[in-house]
């Protein structure tokens, strides 16, 4: 609109110009107040239109006022012809056309969003200066009458044109901003089913490992009881089915986790050697129950990632090796390449078919297994594998042989020996590792406590248990002084575990402890880490549990 009055104010000047020495000062002066007058008409009602607060209604009569002042302002110009043209006169001929093309011009453009409202205005202007020349008996008014025509005609195409371009660019800008709207929600939606996931995880991983933790507890205290074969045979049923339990919990637990994006990495520098020595053992028994050789070579290397996922890359790919290894032997062993330190973990196993090895890092896949036997696994590992290597960017590849083996590479970024890892992995014995120990246990669970106690005093230790961390505290303020402290991290009051341990170590000195956790969270892992304590994550075996603390134990 503004710039439709800035037009019509300043268009008249030239054209005024041009004419005042050939016409009445009167009729000139006329002319143009009466552009003017109809301009500032026009500049008041536009000014006193509230377009922000205005109703469907008051913006429809809005549209119609405008229309028709754009009539009114076209029939002023339209009179230029009727008031100045002389035939005779072709420099005035000249300059009155070409200033009504120049605003006709001016209207296709600025009113192109309202063809109407242009052709209200575009036709009393021209009309009169069409008849004009049509009248005339003169080929150079005949020519530039048909010009002006094909001019007029191209004007009114073009504004309507350009009123479907807005009209669709229109519309397609409020589609965006529905379909905007609509993904706010929708974002919003999905972040709160991740958060509502992320809670469920979090109580789904300890409220449904407590249970099964104590159970592994139990079924170790009931071995030392049982005397017949066929208690021993139901027995082992049991285990088999905890440890398929186990499995399918963690695995599912952990691939839910990555796929929701609540995964966080952690990288830092540290000893390959050392992070396996903290668990290696119990793959070793593992292997010799299959009579198969463990072999570990060429590890004392440093990594730059993030020790927890690459440990449970390195425990899968292990458990896969040791599955479907009947004969022979598993090597792990490290080679050097460029900044690059890649990870070998072979098998002299079944091997894996050409059709199959597209198919093996997908959900529950697996090899032979068609019956869906869970002592043959779940199928979950290298899916794990797979989207933990993608998050950190390892490259990890494969090669095999049908009946001899497979060999999978994991290719890891070096790292650096800080004063942070300097410690060498130790291997010390179990026997007598644990004798006479005084074992600290809190955790809030009756039932768990029991059976801490019943297995750390078959390995020959002395247990004292808390089922708070007020009961910890008055043991140890009453002079109680525990060599090693098993803890639950989440106990209940404003003090966690690993709090606790904290809270202990201050008072007795630098003593080891172990957080046992159902809790994967990463930070619960991140403080735990921080706290420098081990973590054991539910549900927790005996033979891990004796390992962890004999080697904390100097």
């Amino acid at each position: 609109m503004p710039v439709t009055l800035i037009g019509n104010a300043i268009g008249c000047i030239p054209l005024a110009s041009v004419l005042w020495d050939s016409e009445s000062p009167f009729k000139i002066l006329s002319w143009v107040g009466s552009i003017y007058l109809l301009t500032f008409a026009r500049w008041i009602h536009q000014r006193s239109f509230d377009s922000k607060n205005a109703s469907i209604e008051q913006i429809y009569r809005q549209g119609k006022a405008y229309t028709i002042t754009a009539l009114i302002a076209g029939l002023l110009w339209g009179s230029v012809a009727l008031l100045f043209f002389r035939p005779e006169l072709l420099e005035t001929f000249t300059a009155i056309l070409l200033t009504l093309i120049v605003v006709i011009g001016a209207s296709m453009i600025a009113l192109s969003s309202r063809p109407l409202t242009h052709a209200a205005f575009a036709f009393p202007a021209s009309a009169p200066i069409v008849i004009m020349m049509f009248l005339q008996d003169s080929l150079l008014y005949m020519w530039s009458c048909f010009g002006i025509l094909i001019y007029m005609a191209i004007s009114f195409v073009f504004s309507r044109n350009m009123h479907r371009v807005i009209n669709n660019s229109l519309e397609l800008k409020y589609q965006n901003i529905d379909l905007v709207t609509d993904l706010k929600k929708q974002t919003e939606t999905a972040n709160k089913a991740n958060i509502d996931k992320s809670r469920f995880l979090a109580a789904a991983s300890h409220d449904l490992r407590q249970p099964l933790h104590a159970v592994n507890l139990f079924v170790e205290t009931l071995e030392q009881k049982i005397t017949t074969n066929d208690q021993k045979s139901d027995l082992m049923h049991i285990r088999h089915g905890l440890d398929s339990l186990d499995e399918l919990f963690n695995a599912l637990l952990d691939i839910t986790q990555i796929d929701s994006n609540t995964l966080r990495i952690s990288n830092s520098n540290f000893s390959l050697a050392l992070l396996m020595s903290k668990w290696i053992e119990q793959y070793s028994i593992q292997a010799a129950n299959k009579q198969l050789k463990l072999v570990i070579k060429d590890c004392e290397h440093f990594v730059y990632t993030d020790p927890v996922l690459l440990e449970q890359v390195i425990r899968n790919l292990l458990s896969n090796a040791i599955r479907y290894t009947k004969q022979g032997e598993i090597n792990i062993h490290c080679t050097q390449n460029n900044n690059n330190l890649q990870l070998h973990i072979r098998d002299t196993g079944i091997g894996i078919p050409q059709a199959d090895k597209e198919q093996i890092f997908n959900e529950f896949y697996q090899l032979n297994n068609p019956e869906r036997d869970r002592n043959k696994g779940l199928g979950l590992g290298l899916a794990i594998v797979k989207r933990i290597s993608q998050r950190l960017n390892y490259q990890l590849s494969f090669t095999t042989k049908l009946g001899k083996g497979t060999e999978f590479i994991v290719v890891l970024p070096k790292g650096k020996q800080t004063e942070q890892n300097k410690h060498k992995p130790s291997h010390p014995a179990l026997k007598d590792k644990l004798n006479n120990l005084k074992v600290m246990v809190i955790d809030n669970e009756v039932q768990i406590l029991q059976a801490m106690e019943n297995i750390i005093v078959s390995w020959g230790s002395h247990a004292t248990s808390a089922d708070s961390t007020k009961k910890a505290l008055k043991l140890i303020q009453d002079g109680y002084q525990p060599d090693i402290i098993l803890a639950d991290y989440r106990m209940p009051g404003d003090i966690n575990g690993c709090e606790l341990i904290k809270l202990i170590q201050q008072q007795v000195g630098d003593i080891p402890g172990i957080i046992l956790t159902g809790d994967t969270g990463n930070d619960v892992i991140a403080e735990i880490n921080a706290a420098k304590q081990v973590r054991l994550t539910k549900p927790i075996k005996p033979a891990q549990l004796r390992i962890a603390m004999s080697h904390l134990i100097h």
